[in-house]
């Protein structure tokens, strides 16, 4: 079988839009999480047709004859953190188990009573808009950066823009166009109207957080 029809018949099957059996359900979506993982390993067989070889999304994650129907929520295609594909949000979470061998999935945890209300209340919590403590619940957080001057180019970052369209964006941090003079620009990367986007960025726009693999102790 023709790898994106096999993809594609896992996908519709993971969905209780066409399939009422729960089992058979979390097999069909183990079976392309599984193919994503392992053409993450061997990008090239499969990705030549896209004329995007600086993307690295996994196939079939990033085909976009894959699972290419209306999202609807009996029907959503998730990656391993649980996030929709080919959204800002799984593209991030996917360089982040890139950076560290680890997917983000930790929850987050509460501050107070207030603050669990308001959790429960948000109709879509894992939107990009929450990333910002999203992040400071996973183990690859390090810091939020206060000052962008101190932004090095060979670290790792994540940007929010909480404000950006209806559920906000986020973006990965690839390469630092600071400049005194000026308020700073980063090429980023990110994904759009499930599109994979590269970019240049105003630092400003966004809130910046430095994400990195941590040393086992």
């Amino acid at each position: 079988m023709v790898p994106i029809k096999l993809a594609n018949l896992l996908a519709k099957n993971s969905c209780s839009k066409w399939n009422r059996r729960r089992l058979l359900r979390v097999l069909c979506r183990y079976g392309y999480r599984m193919m994503a993982k392992y053409y993450a390993k061997h990008p090239i067989q499969i990705n030549r047709y896209e004329h995007e070889l600086h993307n690295d999304y996994p196939w079939p994650y990033s085909d976009p004859r894959f699972a290419s129907w209306e999202e609807d929520d009996g029907a959503l295609i998730t990656d391993p953190a649980n996030f929709v594909i080919r959204h800002s949000t799984s593209y991030c979470a996917w360089r982040i188990n890139e950076l560290t061998g680890e997917w983000p999935t930790n929850r987050v945890i509460p501050r107070d009573d207030t603050h669990a209300q308001e959790i429960a209340r948000r109709e879509r919590p894992r939107d990009a808009r929450y990333w910002l403590e999203f992040l400071q619940a996973q183990n690859c957080f390090i810091e939020v950066v206060d000052d962008i001057t101190t932004i090095n180019r060979s670290d790792y970052y994540i940007g929010i823009n909480p404000n950006y369209g209806e559920f906000g964006l986020i973006v990965w941090f690839e390469y630092l166009f600071y400049d005194h003079d000026t308020k700073g620009t980063a090429l980023i990367s990110t994904y759009e109207n499930k599109q994979y986007v590269c970019k240049e960025v105003l630092l400003t726009d966004f809130t910046w957080v430095k994400i990195g693999k941590k040393a086992a102790r």
